[in-house]
């Protein structure tokens, strides 16, 4: 499965200086899991071009796992969900029908 966001786009959006090198590994390891989590939650083939809400959905996702290691201090989601402004981008791409 391809990304829906590249490393580039994350870093900008998270503001991570793009010559810091230091946490490339683990932004990348992170965008493949929101990508995959994403795709999941939308149960139907990914468009391309990526819609814009998808990449920006990516992007919110990575940045809440990459600066919430091992929990959910602001509780931004139940157990089996993706936080509320992720779900909110992306909620009309869904199809229906695979529920």
């Amino acid at each position: 499965m391809a990304d829906l966001a590249t490393l580039e786009q994350v870093k900008q959006g998270l503001r991570v200086d793009a010559d810091n090198t230091d946490d490339d590994a683990l932004l990348t390891l992170l965008i493949k899991a929101a990508s995959e989590r994403i795709a999941g939650y939308i149960k139907s083939d990914i468009p391309d071009p990526v819609p814009n809400a998808m990449v920006v959905a990516t992007i919110l996702l990575v940045g809440h796992l990459y600066q919430n290691t091992d929990s959910d201090p602001d509780k931004a989601f139940d157990l089996g969900t993706l936080p509320y402004p992720v779900t909110a981008l992306i909620y009309h791409l869904r199809d229906p029908a695979l529920a």
